[in-house]
């Protein structure tokens, strides 16, 4: 079974109003084992929001809608349903005793303009809204070439949508032949290149196959490769998604570090632990950023010792007694020649601490994006019996090149410990 979902409203598609109902609504169909090929979004105008009714029921089993159910001009769902299957518009009476009784038990007089509310297309049923003025429609439409589709129109208060799906909406589907099969997601996350270049290292056709889907996307420097399975249970989703998994892992070895919800702070902290070792971060550029991500593990406690954020060369001295000869005669200078400084800052890091490991972040040098040879940020990791040093051009998306410098001083950290000791 195929569902599109279809939010209506011009403050969505104006972008004054964030649609978090398809979101919410995708997720919880593939939980019934209904895949969701479409999102569409439509304003209040009745031509448009017709034919955006009309294309869905051609093309989907199941097509839910969120918005235009109120009592004003501009909330234009039922007549444009009921043109789009060619019913006319009735007054239902369920409909009209429940949003009376709604206005009753609030103690006020219900409007005039709230009948509307009431008027359903020809041979639909009442959807309950049990907090709510609008009712919700649900409507079996004939098709000559497939099966009839089910149209389901709810409100765009996305409390109320999701009372009513969790109230009805949920079993009326399970008795239109949902949950039969459910569909499961899992992630595998990656850090180390680039997109391209891990989508080369699997087997060719890796992301045509349809059983489990595979898609790949980069979520703030983090590759993740997402894997969706269909079966008669989790246990049967999870076991379709068996193969995929260690394949992945085969061909991406230590680049794959986590699953799901996991970061790399998660499997840096996991290591740790492992190990029984501990570790401290003096940053620079980043700017406690992964200081911020450390103590926010709740795991971290007793393998995670402290950091600090030491934004100049007077902060390097009183905080890590960093001495004056890596520091040069002002900071710019220190960028330009970065491995003795953050060899500095490391070793005093680990000192200061008490830690095994110390991993430091140098400053960053000024943005250039037009530079053909962009200036290195310098990272150090001192550890018990030698100082790593590694520098990297500081190029990229200036809206992410501080959270990819915090993880890759992270992965730097994580590599470490999955050495042998």
């Amino acid at each position: 079974m195929h569902a599109e979902i279809l939010a209506i409203g011009s403050e969505v598609i104006s972008g004054q109003l964030l649609d978090t109902n398809t979101q919410w609504l995708s997720r919880h169909l593939e939980e019934l084992g209904i895949r969701v090929l479409y999102h569409s979004s439509v304003g209040d105008e009745s031509g448009p929001l017709t034919e955006a009714f009309r294309h869905a029921i051609d093309r989907a089993d199941l097509i839910i809608s969120t918005g235009g159910l109120g009592p004003t001009a501009d909330d234009l769902t039922r007549e444009a349903l009921a043109q789009a299957v060619g019913q006319p518009l009735v007054l239902n009476e369920q409909a009209l005793g429940q949003i009376r009784e709604m206005f009753a038990r609030r103690k006020r007089e219900m409007p005039p303009q709230n009948q509307r509310q009431a008027l359903f297309p020809a041979g639909s049923r009442v959807v309950h809204n049990p907090h709510g003025t609008a009712p919700g429609i649900e409507l079996d439409v004939p098709r000559p070439a497939a099966a009839p589709a089910r149209v389901i129109a709810l409100p765009g208060v996305p409390a109320e949508m999701r009372e009513m799906w969790h109230d009805s909406v949920a079993a009326s589907l399970r008795q239109f032949g949902a949950g039969q099969r459910i569909i499961r997601h899992k992630q595998i996350k990656c850090f180390g290149v680039g997109e391209s270049h891990l989508e080369a290292l699997l087997p060719e056709g890796f992301f045509q196959q349809q059983s489990p889907r595979v898609g790949i996307n980069v979520s703030q420097t983090t590759i993740i490769l997402r894997i969706a399975a269909e079966g008669a249970d989790e246990q049967e989703c999870y076991a379709v998604m068996e193969p995929v998994i260690a394949t992945i892992h085969r061909c991406l070895g230590s680049l794959v570090f986590g699953e799901d919800d996991e970061e790399l702070q998660h499997a840096v902290v996991r290591l740790l632990r492992q190990r029984q070792k501990t570790v401290a971060v003096a940053e620079w550029g980043t700017a406690g950023l992964i200081t911020q991500w450390l103590g926010d593990v709740p795991a971290a406690a007793g393998c995670f010792l402290g950091g600090v954020t030491v934004p100049n060369e007077t902060a390097l001295k009183n905080v890590l007694a960093v001495p004056s000869e890596p520091l040069g005669s002002h900071e710019d200078q220190a960028a330009t020649a970065p491995s003795e400084l953050v060899q500095a800052m490391a070793a005093g890091c680990r000192e200061r601490f008490g830690a095994d490991y110390a991993l430091a972040v140098g400053p960053f040098p000024g943005f250039d994006p037009a530079a053909a040879q962009p200036k290195p940020v310098c990272f150090a990791l001192a550890g018990p019996t030698a100082v790593k040093v590694k520098q990297i051009p500081f190029a990229g998306h200036p809206a992410t090149l501080k959270v990819f410098c915090a993880k890759y001083a992270l992965n730097l950290l994580r590599l470490t410990l999955m050495e042998p000791s």
